[in-house]
């Protein structure tokens, strides 16, 4: 973790108090690299502590707790992050996935009260472009019961290819993680990409052990060939000038490990 330059401020009297409250915090070019080896062993573990997320309710005595554990609570005026980099690998499978001109302003954070966010960046596999994307919600993160969402989502992005960036425009209506019953969602899903249009919901179970995805999907009416064209996709040969004019298309598919 290299934080490049920090900019913060903190009132006194809250230190004192056992709930931290912190200024705007700015980070300027911050370079994060998270790693889990071929062990599984992240190099981000237990850095909260045994007891981090947990605390007291806020006004609580701030000397009841043992020296050493998590304060109470605490909070943040905003956070911005400027030309930043977060890279994540994995020796297990290889992963390399890396985000390149970070930038990131959120609102005021006082966990678990939720905050908006907003964020741009470039992503990398391998050190190799994928595209550029910008992205805002409104976050709801407990760490306490390891419940995490992020509703209202808007992403704009560009993907990279070589016969120039693809635009793609996202929505979703919330994306959910639940540690507690071990399962994640994607709802009201909604994208469109080189003139398609389609809807998508999805829930993900047992992550942790053997996951079982079911998702749903739907296209507006579209014209194949368009969207082939758009992809830089040589269409097959067909019968007539009139075959895969039209289409609209729905499924439901289950995936188990």
């Amino acid at each position: 973790l290299v934080l490049g330059r920090i900019q913060a401020s903190v009132a006194t009297a809250s230190l004192l108090a056992g709930a931290p409250a912190l200024g705007e915090v700015r980070l300027e070019a911050p370079r994060l690299h998270l790693h889990v080896d071929r062990d599984g062993r992240a190099n981000w573990s237990g850095l909260g502590g045994a007891d981090a997320g947990a605390g007291t309710a806020a006004g609580s005595d701030a000397s009841a707790r043992e020296p050493g554990t998590a304060p109470a609570s605490w909070s943040l005026d905003g956070l911005a992050i400027e030309r930043g980099e977060l890279r994540y690998t994995d020796a297990r499978s290889g992963a390399d996935y890396s985000l390149h001109d970070w930038h990131l302003d959120a609102g005021r954070i006082a966990l678990p009260t939720p905050f908006d966010l907003r964020t741009r960046f470039e992503a990398r596999r391998a050190g190799v472009p994928l595209g550029r994307a910008q992205l805002r919600g409104r976050v709801t993160a407990d760490p306490a019961q390891a419940r995490h969402a992020l509703d209202a989502v808007a992403v704009d992005a560009e993907l990279a290819r070589e016969s120039g960036p693809l635009p793609v425009a996202l929505t979703a209506d919330r994306l959910e993680y639940a540690g507690a019953e071990d399962m994640a969602a994607i709802r009201g899903l909604r994208a469109t990409v080189a003139g398609l249009r389609l809807r998508a919901e999805a829930t993900a179970a047992r992550l942790s052990t053997a996951p079982v995805v079911d998702a749903t999907f739907a296209t507006e009416e579209f014209a194949p060939r368009e969207v082939l064209r758009a992809l830089g996709i040589a269409a097959p040969p067909m019968a007539g000038p009139r075959a895969l004019e039209r289409a609209q298309l729905s499924a439901r598919a289950t995936f188990a490990e």
